[in-house]
């Protein structure tokens, strides 16, 4: 609604409006030109405080300033454009470029052989912004975020312990590995802090684990203390991932019920 300012001052404004307003109410401010009682042009949140009936069934208000709000958290990125293209995150433009061309020729519908119309268009998506320097500045602001949330496994310490925390602690760190690898196979080791870190885990969580990937030869440990998927660690994983996604899948009724349950 239109509004005539009456008074103004630093914490607020006493305005005469054509409405009623409601005490408590959080309203904007903003003035339809550059010139204004309080000089400059005004666009603020405010309360209003206070209001009353005025002549000609005008109405008279108090509105007092309201901090600024803070400025929107980018959201986390929700597709991996590296992982798309098979790049390391710090990747220079030219080989962006250039996995891009080889993987575009691939996966292009018209290739009969390996043609993937769902998966050309992922990788024209993630080149699109990887290829520009502004868009790809904003998309690595959240990249990480983005890591964080994908291989998190636990939101607090005490969820780490019994059997199938263990079995999901393994998973993730073979993962979070295999992503190491795929991304940077030239340093493809991960430090036990940097696992802590984005998994979630304490140090002294991850310990077993990481024993028990050793002993199964899934992961080895280098001279620099990095821990590296081994080849038979990203066919563990390969299959992890594969069960998973045909369990999501299936429906709700896709179990038949046991022989013993059809007698009865």
């Amino acid at each position: 609604m239109s509004a005539l300012v009456t008074d103004a001052h630093e914490f607020g404004l006493g305005i005469l409006a054509q409405a009623p307003l409601q005490p408590g109410d959080v309203v904007t401010v903003e003035s339809c030109a550059a010139g204004n009682s309080i000089g400059g042009r005004l666009r603020a949140r405010g309360a209003v405080r206070w209001c009353q009936p005025s002549e000609g069934g005008y109405h008279r208000a108090g509105i007092r300033f309201l901090p600024a709000e803070p400025a929107p958290e980018a959201e986390p990125a929700t597709v991996d454009y590296y992982e798309t293209l098979q790049v390391n995150p710090k990747a220079s433009p030219e080989t962006i470029h250039r996995v891009y061309r080889l993987l575009a020729q691939q996966f292009h519908p018209d290739n009969q052989e390996t043609g993937d119309e769902r998966l050309f268009r992922q990788i024209v998506e993630a080149y699109r912004v990887l290829s520009d320097p502004e868009q790809r500045a904003a998309y690595d602001l959240n990249h990480a975020a983005m890591l964080h949330a994908r291989w998190r496994v636990f939101q607090s310490p005490k969820a780490a312990l019994g059997p199938e925390a263990e079995k999901r602690k393994r998973h993730g760190v073979l993962r979070a590995l295999y992503a190491k690898r795929q991304q940077d196979p030239h340093a493809p080791g991960v430090t036990i802090f940097e696992l802590e870190d984005l998994l979630g885990i304490p140090r002294d969580h991850l310990e077993f684990t990481l024993w028990y990937l050793k002993e199964r030869g899934l992961l080895v440990r280098g001279d620099n203390n990095r821990f590296q998927i081994t080849a038979a660690g990203v066919d563990y994983a390969e299959q992890i991932e594969e069960r998973e996604n045909f369990r999501a899948r299936q429906p709700d009724d896709h179990l038949l019920p046991s022989g013993r349950a059809m007698a009865d």
